[in-house]
């Protein structure tokens, strides 16, 4: 008997959260590369509190008209159908984190901002998910801003800046954190990878994150 279908998973970090979901990959890997060498900053760079981070300003009937334009989009894509690229502003970006329960994971810890051709972010993470017993109770506020480019379905992500109370974290810390593509998990899941195939390009213009299919229109 053939398999029932299935309707296709919106999956919003891989598609419509694809820019939060970087973030915070991309995040987290600096802080493993980072605190390891910041035992005697720790004071400096991190706060026994998190942040207050603003909250997505997307009414509600804005929220469920873009879901269905994420979804007409990851649905067209995976029928092989040719589709118009996805546009997404900073506030389309955090109100498909807020609404979209694989978002919960970036709840509270950040909120995406596309400025001045660039994608960043505020971010407040909790550090007791390191494992690190120095950094128990401690949080790593900042905003950082991001290069992204994909070529052939690799993902490359790297570090541009990364700001902490308003001041650049040490030359030779920022110098390690940019040599690598903290984006690395993301081509090595076999569903990501699978949904990057799709697309010829990542980018950031006019304001907006754009993912373009290889059959755009």
């Amino acid at each position: 008997m053939p398999e029932p279908s299935r309707k296709p998973q919106r999956g919003c970090l891989f598609w419509g959260c694809l820019g939060g979901g970087i973030l915070t990959l991309l995040l987290l890997g600096a802080v493993f590369a980072l605190f390891w060498e910041l035992r005697e900053a720790r004071s400096h760079y991190t706060d026994s509190r998190p942040a207050a981070l603003p909250r997505s300003e997307l009414p509600p009937r804005a929220r469920a008209e873009l879901l269905k334009r994420v979804e007409a989009f990851q649905t067209a894509l995976q029928a092989g159908q040719p589709v118009s690229p996805l546009e997404l502003t900073a506030t389309e970006l955090n109100g498909l984190i807020e609404a979209e329960p694989e978002g919960e994971p970036l709840r509270d810890r950040i909120h995406v901002r596309i400025e001045d051709g660039k994608l960043g972010g505020e971010v407040s993470l909790p550090l007791d998910e390191l494992g690190v017993s120095f950094l128990r109770g401690r949080y790593l506020n900042g905003a950082a801003t991001f290069h992204i480019s994909l070529d052939q379905g690799f993902l490359d992500v790297r570090v541009v800046d990364f700001k902490v109370k308003g001041k650049p974290l040490p030359t030779p810390i920022m110098a390690k954190v940019r040599a690598f593509n903290l984006a690395r998990k993301i081509n090595q899941e076999p569903q990501a990878s699978i949904a990057l195939d799709h697309l010829r390009g990542i980018k950031v213009a006019e304001g907006k994150l754009v993912l373009v299919p290889k059959d755009s229109p």
